[in-house]
């Protein structure tokens, strides 16, 4: 019960939000096109408050008060307020870094407090929390470039969640799914299918630590590492393999491109709304397919996990499988 009160909040209360958010920010931050852009209009940013508000009033309503979620979400906000700077006035990049730094290095403390792996072994659990926090951060920054695409990644991450949480007998994390993927549900209509205003850095700098702290509450509570990784693996793999891409081509990683897969097929024809539902369709098959980590069986695990590449596989070559391959010769783009 408290996890469907929880979702429903926080549906409702990022819904009521976004309207008075773009009211309060319509003409003070505004996203101008560049080369890094995939959109052709000046567009408000700043949308990630309505997603913060959502968050906050699904936890309040599910009082999630004896785990690590509210320090959490203190974190994550923390982050999401570094990204309201940076959309208004901009933050270098040494500074971004040592802040998320900060921050990772707290959520290992409060993540890791309690936990039952030996004592050895913390100082590389630490690590590994701080690393695994900072880089999805930036990652999910890097990724939100189109209509819907992070709000797709919140609801994909939420369901398998909330599935997860009750087939694991994981109230807490079922409880975090729904709120999850209720308040990006209340936002979407503002962004998808035409864009109104865009989450900016402060939805992605907080979403991004959302889904990364969660993942490790959901590991802590003993859902396979498999499982709760599975709903990122997309935002995850399309970044390495952009920046894997251009340092083969020798560019300059700091210059603003447009190289990640999502934005390629935009590029090459496909609308927003077409490269959204594909991201979509691809990030809930592999969440739903990592499912049968719950079982014993290794077959199944196994045949699960080439699937899952098979999917994540299939997502990164799209642009040379379905659209470069139909442009004449001197458009394609090499690999």
């Amino acid at each position: 019960m408290d996890a469907i009160l929880g979702g429903i909040i926080a549906c409702a209360a990022a819904a009521v939000a976004s309207p008075i958010v773009l009211r309060l920010i319509i003409s003070t931050v505004v996203d101008t096109p560049n080369e890094r852009s995939s959109h052709s209009e000046p567009t408000p940013r700043g949308g990630g408050i309505a997603l913060v508000t959502g968050v906050a009033a699904g936890l309040a309503a599910s009082q999630l008060f004896d785990s690590p979620v509210p320090e959490t979400f203190v974190i994550a906000t923390f982050l999401g307020a570094l990204g309201l700077v940076e959309d208004i006035r901009g933050v270098g990049i040494p500074a971004r870094l040592t802040l998320q730094t900060a921050a990772g290095a707290t959520a290992a403390i409060i993540l890791l407090a309690d936990t039952h792996i030996p004592t050895w072994s913390v100082p590389l659990a630490g690590v590994a929390v701080i690393v695994w926090m900072v880089g999805f951060v930036n990652a999910f920054n890097f990724m939100d470039g189109i209509n819907g695409i992070s709000a797709a990644q919140l609801i994909v991450a939420g369901a398998l969640w909330s599935a997860a949480g009750i087939l694991s007998d994981a109230p807490t994390m079922t409880t975090l799914g729904t709120i999850t993927a209720g308040a990006a549900l209340g936002y979407l209509p503002w962004n998808f299918p035409r864009a109104r205003f865009f989450i900016g850095d402060i939805g992605a700098y907080f979403g991004g630590t959302w889904l990364a702290t969660g993942t490790v509450i959901g590991i802590r509570l003993g859902i396979h590492p498999v499982i709760m990784i599975s709903p990122l693996v997309l935002y995850g793999a399309d970044t390495t393999f952009t920046l894997l891409r251009r340092l083969r081509r020798r560019e300059a990683l700091r210059t603003a491109h447009r190289s990640h897969v999502y934005q390629r097929l935009v590029i090459n024809g496909w609308s927003h709304s077409k490269t959204t539902s594909f991201f979509a369709l691809s990030a809930l098959l592999s969440a739903a397919l990592s499912l049968v980590w719950l079982a014993e069986s290794n077959a199944l695990r196994g045949g699960g996990s080439v699937l899952m590449g098979a999917i994540v596989v299939t997502y990164l070559f799209a642009p040379r499988l379905w659209v470069e391959s139909s442009t004449p010769p001197r458009r394609k783009s090499p690999l």
